[in-house]
């Protein structure tokens, strides 16, 4: 809804509402009889009573200013009474205006008409009374504008305008350009609006009219910000407010907070809004204004909307409400206060015996309203009653569920944890023996175990896989991939079993090019399909894999020959560990329940029939491959991720407190040659193979739990770190949060081993700033490869760094962040050099750390060791000292930290490759 619209909302309802500033007053007009003024019609006398006149009008306007409307209806028609007593026609003019002014001001424009136009009607006989027909103009034009004819409230306005330029008449000039441009703003003419409020704003400022000026400034903020301009709107309106702070006109002060506080709610400026309209119900409520009560209330409800502060928003439209039906009450009220005073009559005694009916209605209607809007809010209490009732019952139940399914989760996550290591201890050997010659016979069971160890972990896998599509845990994340090649691969896959089998393998697949898909779903699926008929056909029967594409539907068809089931027998081939107890089928185990569920998660068809050649036939229908987008591309991105790149996503949580045990066995790494590798692992057949398969490549100590792996890190300082997750005391997760957040150990590449697989664990690691991942069970091969890429990217970093630090070491320091080594460094750099007893032992000190600690830690970091990294800085400073020539080179040596100048002259040259004293001369050569 437009401002416009907002306005002319308001301004249908005010007529309902006029009668909010009479309420609870008993009105007594104090009529003078003829018979009194006849006793003061001396001709002595007749001077003061117009002038008594004139004085009732100005007491009119005064009380209309501070919107005492039924005081100043009360004066200004004694003033019309006295006027037409005298035979004043001026006065009376005058007072017509002013009663047409009041009652426009309380919305009763019809019967404001009446008198506007009695005053024009007698304005019009003398030529001198034509500045009070200019107002009667200006009367009846703004009475059109409140009942939206633009065109006829110009026509009246530009008449008065004439008039009032005749008269050179600065402040009727500024009242009807105001006026015009009211009109124009009307029929949305918005240019010509501003133009004409200009040129009133410009006659306002010649007579200095505070009140007129905010009266421009207002209206011209108001279409600011209807054009969009909120700045210049702002600005505008806070002047106009400025001007009326202590201004009496109470109308006009309401009208300019009304602006402000509707243009703050609309750019949620929340509290400047409600300064507003606090001190709008504050100055509506001292001045009775129960027009003004019900629009700041109206605001208020609208701004706690906003503020999203549901009650009290219900609060204040039940005010809204309250004030509404006050206004029906006084808008009678004041019409009979009207009539009163313009009929004497029984005219005007039936005229006010129908509006005293009409109240009565009212007051009937208003009773019978509250009765239903009672039994509304009754029957709405009870509604929402049962229905949050049934929410938390709803919610409850889910949050079983949440809980049995969470507790099944990792009731099968811990199965599959102590499966999984026990497989890596048989693969790993197993690898290990097959890269060497064996002989025939032993290579051959070797590779039978290593055979029947992965088809253990894939009877693990799809145990798990099972068990999260149960749980409602298993996540479908599709990307863009060519279905056809990935269903060749799969069948390849199958090649080398069945020609052991001598089974006949036919393939034939057509090509489906790239859609979104969800591979991992549609291998999981077509390789149980696949394993099963491999399980059930015999030797030199037949299995045959055939994908073709209808339309935007791609068909997947497994077939294979065999013994032939009963129809009663096929309708129950996907239960779990289904066997019909006879010799001719044994159990279907769990691979084909698993590819109904994951057919029934992927919205995928899935049947099952004897073809014409009594082959049992498996068929896939895959979701039209047009429809598929990707459902969680942020999933995709982070499953297609590899490994070698991850990066720590979250800060850790507080460093536990850990009993160190004595490791100094140790310290004999420190210098060596070779990488130092901790492994913490708790099972020690794992942790034995790990050491083992990398003591040719790497120095290695080892921790049982998370406590041990944690003092030892920080104990040594090791190159690399392999950990598993479930340990005892402290898991892997919190071992790598601990060192993560230690400035000590932070920049180790740790490498978190797991037999969880699912995805909410792989980013629990992440979380947690592992540097990889690793699932069991997995090759020694696959597990070295990824310790010396990790331990490879560390040194080109330390190497790179090292020749950055050199260059601008405080740069290097700043551009690292808030690491605390980070600021040890930076607080040796600045502080420390030039302190010549400054060296190792203090550098320890400073650093809390050990000899071997500090040493591993600048080795790891800036690829220096510790004196290196004094004597190298202390140079470095000293080349930053010779620019100054007033410093010789044994000034300098002393300064930067040296006690031998010879020393100093030779560590000089090794770094830039020139002696101290002739890096000086150059250097001064090409200043001059």
């Amino acid at each position: 809804m437009t401002r416009l619209n907002i306005n002319k909302f308001y301004a249908y309802f005010a007529l309902l509402l006029v009668t909010l500033f009479f309420f609870s007053c008993n009105y007594k007009h104090d009529l003078i009889t003829e018979e009194i003024v006849a006793s003061k019609m001396l001709d002595a006398q007749r001077d003061s009573l117009i002038e008594e006149a004139k004085s009732l009008n100005n007491q009119g306007t005064a009380a209309r200013n501070r919107a005492d409307y039924k005081e100043a209806l009360n004066l200004h028609f004694r003033a019309l009474n006295l006027a037409e007593l005298t035979k004043d026609t001026v006065g009376q003019i005058y007072a017509l205006n002013n009663i047409g002014t009041d009652l426009r001001r309380t919305y009763s424009n019809i019967e404001a008409s009446t008198y506007h136009y009695l005053a024009l009607e007698l304005s019009s006989k003398n030529n001198n009374y034509s500045k009070n027909r200019a107002r009667a103009m200006n009367g009846l034009g703004n009475i059109f504008l409140a009942l939206n004819n633009s065109e006829q409230a110009l026509n009246y306005f530009q008449h008065a305008l004439s008039i009032e330029k005749e008269l050179n008449s600065t402040l009727g000039q500024a009242i009807n350009f105001a006026n015009l441009a009211e009109a124009y703003q009307m029929s949305n003419n918005l240019d010509s609006a501003l133009y004409y409020y200009d040129e009133s704003l410009k006659q306002n400022q010649i007579i200095d009219s505070d009140i007129g000026i905010a009266i421009c400034k207002r209206a011209m903020g108001v279409i600011y910000y209807e054009m969009g301009s909120d700045r210049l709107a702002l600005k505008l309106l806070n002047e106009a407010f400025d001007l009326m702070k202590d201004s009496k006109d109470a109308f006009h002060k309401l009208e300019v907070q009304i602006s402000l506080a509707e243009t703050f709610i609309d750019l949620n400026r929340t509290n400047e809004a409600e300064f507003h309209i606090t001190e709008i119900l504050t100055l509506a409520k001292d001045i009775n204004s129960y027009d003004y009560l019900q629009r700041g209330y109206k605001l208020l409800a609208k701004l706690k909307e906003k503020q999203q502060q549901y009650r009290l928003a219900y609060e204040a439209k039940e005010m809204v409400a309250l004030y509404r039906d006050s206004v029906l009450e006084q808008n009678s009220e004041v019409r009979i206060l009207e009539l009163e005073n313009r009929f004497k009559g029984k005219e005007a005694a039936q005229q006010i015996q129908l509006l005293t009916t009409e109240k009565a209605l009212t007051e009937k209607n208003k009773i019978e309203q509250q009765r239903i809007f009672f039994l509304l809010i009754l029957l709405l209490s009870v509604s929402i009653g049962f229905l949050y009732y049934r929410y938390n019952s709803k919610l409850k139940i889910s949050k079983e569920l949440e809980k049995i399914n969470e507790l099944k989760s990792k009731f099968f996550g811990n199965v599959s944890h102590e499966f999984r290591t026990p497989l890596t201890l048989i693969k790993g050997p197993l690898e290990k023996w097959l890269d060497k010659d064996l002989p025939t016979e032993l290579d051959k069971d070797a590779r039978v175990m290593l055979r029947n160890s992965e088809r253990l972990l894939f009877l693990v896998d799809q145990l798990l896989g099972l068990s999260k599509v149960d749980s409602g845990n298993f996540k479908i994340n599709q990307q863009l991939a060519d279905l056809s090649l990935a269903l060749r691969g799969i069948a390849n896959y199958f090649l080398h079993i069945v020609n052991e089998k001598s089974i006949n393998y036919y393939i034939n697949l057509d090509a489906s090019g790239k859609a979104w898909v969800d591979l991992h779903i549609i291998e999981t699926i077509v390789t149980n399909l696949l394993s099963n008929a491999l399980k059930f056909t015999h030797p030199n029967g037949k299995i045959s894999l055939i994908g073709k594409k209808d339309k935007d539907n791609y068909i997947v068809k497994v077939a294979n020959s065999g013994n032939r089931l009963s129809d009663a027998e096929l309708s129950k081939i996907f239960d779990r560990f289904y066997t019909n107890g006879s010799s001719n089928y044994s159990s279907t185990g769990i691979g084909l329940s698993l590819v109904k569920e994951l057919c029934l998660l992927y919205g995928a068809k899935l049947s099952v029939v004897y073809n014409e050649d009594n082959e049992i036939e498996f068929t896939v229908v895959f979701a039209p491959l047009a429809e598929m987008e990707p459902r969680n591309i942020e999933d995709i991105a982070l499953e297609n991720l590899s490994v070698d790149r991850f990066q720590a996503i979250r800060e850790g949580s507080v460093k536990p407190t850990i009993e160190k045990e004595q490791v100094e066995q140790y310290d004999d790494f420190m210098f060596s040659d070779k990488p130092l590798l901790l492994v913490v692992e708790d099972n020690e057949d794992l942790r034995n193979y790990i050491v083992d398969s990398f003591k040719d490549i790497c120095n290695t100590i080892e921790a049982k739990d998370g406590v041990e792996g944690i003092a030892a890190a920080q104990e040594h300082i090791p190159d690399i770190i392999i950990t598993d997750i479930m340990m005892p005391k402290i898991d892997g997760l919190e071992l790598c949060n601990t060192l993560k957040t230690d400035a000590t150990t932070n920049h180790i590449p740790i490498i978190i081993l797991t037999a969880l697989n699912e995805e909410r664990d792989l980013l629990a690691g992440l979380k947690n700033k592992a540097d990889d991942y690793i699932t069991k069970p997995f090759g020694a091969k696959l597990l070295k490869q990824k310790v010396k890429n990790l331990i490879e990217v560390r040194n080109v970093m330390s190497r790179k760094y090292r020749k950055e630090f050199i260059i601008k070491p405080l740069d290097v320091l700043i551009s690292g962040g808030e690491d605390s080594f980070a600021e040890t460094l930076k607080n040796v750099i600045e502080n420390e050099l030039t302190n010549p007893d400054f060296g190792v032992d203090e550098f320890c000190a400073v650093a809390a750390m050990s000899r071997s600690q500090l040493y591993r830690k600048l080795k790891a970091t800036v690829d220096m060791s510790v004196s290196e990294f004094i004597r190298v800085h202390r140079i470095k400073l000293a080349s930053e000292l010779l620019k100054n020539k007033n410093m010789n080179v044994t000034d300098v040596c002393y300064s930067s930290g040296f006690t031998d100048t010879s020393y100093f002259s030779k560590s000089f040259k090794e770094v830039f490759n020139i002696p101290p004293t002739e890096y000086r001369k150059r250097l001064h050569a090409d200043k001059e």
